[in-house]
């Protein structure tokens, strides 16, 4: 893009020098036919001038479009910082979310180790009133065949 503005640049600065040397004739004046120029100077002809006039014209619309296209990628530009900064800040959410998620894990696992613990427990409680229901069982029967057996003998 500086080589389009350096070019053009260059081409105005060769108008403008040779509008400043060109004594006998000015811009745009035209001059018939055989007239001499007694200073170094440069000369087109009416044709070689509406070439120059049209090159010019074409390389003002490019710079135009160049200078749109600047506009456009300064504009792309913006939103794409914008952007950046949504998904740095989705980024710190996740973040965030993932934390809040080892946190319920490790709860999670807190409390699953504690259910585990209490089940084990519930289970040595069945199997304690299990062998507490068979020894009672069992020693009232035993009670029981005992005082029949003494009821026997004393009668």
């Amino acid at each position: 893009m500086n080589k389009v503005f350096s070019f053009i640049g260059r081409i105005f600065s060769a108008i403008a020098l040779m509008m400043l040397i060109a004594t006998p004739a000015f811009a745009g004046e035209r001059v018939p036919a055989g007239t001499v120029v007694e200073e170094e100077s440069y000369v087109f002809t009416v044709d070689e001038a509406g070439e120059l006039m049209q090159t010019i014209e074409e390389l003002e619309a490019k710079v135009a479009q160049q200078e749109e296209l600047l506009e456009l990628h300064e504009e792309l530009d913006t939103v794409n910082e914008d952007q950046q900064v949504e998904l740095e800040g989705l980024l710190e959410i996740r973040e965030e979310q993932v934390i809040a998620y080892e946190e319920w894990q490790e709860a999670d696992a807190a409390r699953i180790k504690a259910l585990e613990r209490q089940r084990r427990a519930a289970q040595w409680e069945r199997w304690g009133f299990f062998a507490l229901g068979i020894v009672v069982t069992s020693g009232a029967i035993i009670v029981a065949d005992q005082l029949d057996d003494r009821v026997i003998e004393n009668n």
